[in-house]
C-alpha cells in the first residue's frame, strides 16, 4: 500500500496502533539491502476489507528469490533471510595449511549449499543438520601461498539461489590496504572532484561549490577560489545554457573565479593548478591561495580544451592535462576528441603525449592521472577500460586491463595511484570497488569496504602520500583513508 495509506489507517484508528509507525518506518527506510537481492515489502490481511481485522495484522516480507516469511512484529524478522553467514575462523581452527569453516543459513525449504573455490566451478554441499528453516554446515579449506576465495550460497527446493557470501584469505602482497578512518566533508556526495595531496594536506575540488577545500586531519582549513553562479532564466532570456552563452561567459571569467572545478594538482613548489572545466582553462593559485593568470580557452587547438578531466604535476613542475569532449555540437556525427598533453607552468605545450584511439599509447576519455616516484605517468584510460603508463619522454611502458565484471576486470576506471612498493591502485566506481594491481597488471586484491565496514558506494577519486591512500567516494561524499 502507498505511504499515505498508513496515514489514513492512523486516522481511522486514532493513531493508537504501533503498527502504523512500524509500517511507515519500513516504507520510508525499508529493510537493509544486501547484494543480489531486490527489496520488497507487502502486507497481508486475512479479510478482504483492508480496514478490518487489524488486531490480527501480519507482515509478509518477500525478497528477490520469491521466498516469504510473515511475522507479527518487525523485530521478530530475521533480516538475512536466504543468506549464508560464515563464522570468522579462529586460530584454533587453523591446522597446517587448512582452515575449518563453519556456516549457517535461515532459508525456507532449504535444499543444499553451493560453494566454489578461487572462482572455480560450483559444487554442492549438504548440510550437517537442519533445525526448521535453519541449516548448518562446515568445510575444511586447503590453503596455499596465494590469494584464496571461498564463495557459498544456498539453493531451495524450487531451485532458487540465494545471494553469495565470500571469505578471502591472502598474504602480502595480496592483501587490500588496511582502513585507517574516514572523513565526511558535507555537501553533495558527488561534489568531490579529482583531488591531490601535498605536505599532509588534501586539496579537494568541490565542483558544485566552485571552490577547492584544503583538508588536514579531516577538517577543512580553508577554501580557495571564488565560485561563479550559474545564470538564471530571468537573467538570460532565451536559452541561458546555450553553447554561445557558455563560451562567452567562460571567456569573461575573472582570474580565480571557478565554475565546476573538476580536478586539481599541486606542483612541487606548492603551486595549485585547478581544472576550471566549465571555463575551459587551467587556473593556477600561488601557495598562499592568491590567483595567478589562468591559461587556456575552449576549442581543440594546441592550447585549448574541450573538457578537462584530470591533472597531474610532474617533478619538474610541468603539468599533465587529460582532456576529452565533443569538438562541436553533441551528436552521432560530431568528433569526440581525447587528448593527453604536457604543459609548462605558464601553459606552453611541451608534448602531446597521447591522442584518441584504442591501441596502446592512445586514450579514450582519460579520467585519472598519477605521476610516480620515477616520474612515469599512470593513466586511468576510462573509455578503454584499462590502465596505461608513459615514461617522461612519452614512451608506453605498460598497457593492461580489460572490460568486464570478473576478477580484475574494469568498467570505466576513473582514477589511479601508485603505492611506495609499486602497487597500482585503481578506482572502479561502476563495480563499487577499488583494485590493487602489480605494476604489470596482475590482480592482487579488491575491496569495497572502509573503516568499520563502511561501504564504498562509488569510489572514484584516489591520492597517495606517505603510506596513506585517500579514496574519494562520490556516492557518499566520504573520503576514506587506508594504510598502504
Amino acid at each position: 500500500y502507498p505511504l499515505d495509506y498508513a496515514d489514513r489507517l492512523g486516522e481511522y484508528y486514532g493513531g493508537s496502533f504501533g503498527f502504523v509507525a512500524d509500517y511507515r518506518r519500513v516504507l520510508e527506510h525499508g529493510p537493509p539491502e544486501w547484494a543480489g537481492q531486490r527489496r520488497h515489502f507487502y502486507i497481508w490481511q486475512e479479510k478482504d476489507d483492508p480496514l478490518a481485522g487489524f488486531h490480527r495484522h501480519h507482515f509478509l516480507l518477500t525478497h528477490g528469490n520469491s521466498e516469504c516469511h510473515w511475522v507479527s512484529d518487525l523485530e521478530e524478522f530475521y533480516w538475512p533471510l536466504n543468506e549464508v553467514v560464515i563464522e570468522p575462523p579462529e586460530q584454533r581452527q587453523i591446522e597446517g595449511g587448512s582452515v575449518a569453516l563453519r556456516f549457517e543459513t535461515f532459508t525456507p525449504f532449504f535444499a543444499a549449499f553451493l560453494f566454489r573455490l578461487d572462482g572455480g566451478p560450483w559444487q554442492e554441499l549438504q548440510a550437517d543438520r537442519l533445525e526448521g528453516y535453519r541449516a548448518c554446515g562446515h568445510f575444511r579449506w586447503e590453503l596455499g601461498e596465494k590469494r584464496h576465495t571461498f564463495e557459498i550460497r544456498v539453493r531451495n527446493r524450487a531451485g532458487r539461489l540465494g545471494p553469495t557470501a565470500l571469505i578471502e584469505v591472502a598474504s602480502p602482497p595480496y592483501l587490500p590496504p588496511e582502513p585507517a578512518g574516514y572523513w565526511s566533508l558535507g555537501g553533495r556526495p558527488e561534489d568531490i572532484g579529482g583531488f591531490d595531496v601535498f605536505a599532509g594536506r588534501l586539496y579537494v575540488p568541490r565542483k558544485f561549490a566552485g571552490r577547492v577545500a584544503i583538508v588536514r586531519h579531516g577538517k577543512v582549513e580553508r577554501e580557495i577560489g571564488t565560485p561563479i553562479g550559474l545564470p538564471t532564466w530571468s537573467e538570460s532570456p532565451g536559452e541561458p545554457y546555450s553553447e554561445p552563452r557558455n563560451f562567452a561567459r567562460a571567456a569573461a571569467a575573472k582570474p580565480g573565479h571557478l565554475l565546476a572545478p573538476q580536478a586539481c594538482a599541486v606542483a612541487p613548489g606548492g603551486t595549485l593548478y585547478v581544472a576550471d572545466a566549465e571555463n575551459y582553462r587551467i587556473q593556477p593559485f600561488s601557495p598562499d591561495g592568491s590567483p595567478l593568470p589562468p591559461w587556456g580557452s575552449q576549442g581543440k587547438g594546441e592550447g585549448q580544451f574541450l573538457h578537462i578531466r584530470a591533472l597531474a604535476a610532474a617533478p619538474d613542475g610541468s603539468l599533465y592535462v587529460a582532456d576529452s569532449g565533443y569538438a562541436g555540437p553533441v551528436g552521432l556525427r560530431t568528433e569526440h576528441v581525447s587528448r593527453l598533453r604536457r604543459f609548462d607552468g605558464s601553459g606552453n605545450l611541451l608534448k602531446a603525449v597521447a591522442g584518441s584511439g584504442s591501441e596502446p599509447g592512445a586514450v579514450c576519455s582519460p579520467a585519472g592521472l598519477h605521476v610516480d616516484r620515477e616520474g612515469n605517468l599512470w593513466v586511468a584510460d576510462s573509455g578503454n577500460h584499462r590502465v596505461q603508463c608513459f615514461s617522461p619522454d612519452g614512451q608506453v611502458l605498460a598497457c593492461w586491463g580489460r572490460p568486464g565484471s570478473g576478477w580484475g576486470e574494469l568498467r570505466f576506471p576513473t582514477d589511479v595511484a601508485v603505492g611506495p612498493d609499486g602497487s597500482v591502485f585503481v578506482a572502479d566506481p561502476q563495480h563499487r570497488c577499488a583494485w590493487k594491481f602489480s605494476s604489470d597488471g596482475e590482480t592482487l586484491a579488491r575491496w569495497d569496504r572502509g573503516e568499520n565496514g563502511t561501504s564504498l558506494l562509488r569510489p572514484g577519486r584516489l591520492a597517495i602520500e606517505d603510506g596513506r591512500l585517500f579514496v574519494g567516494d562520490v556516492g557518499s561524499g566520504t573520503i576514506h583513508v587506508f594504510r598502504v
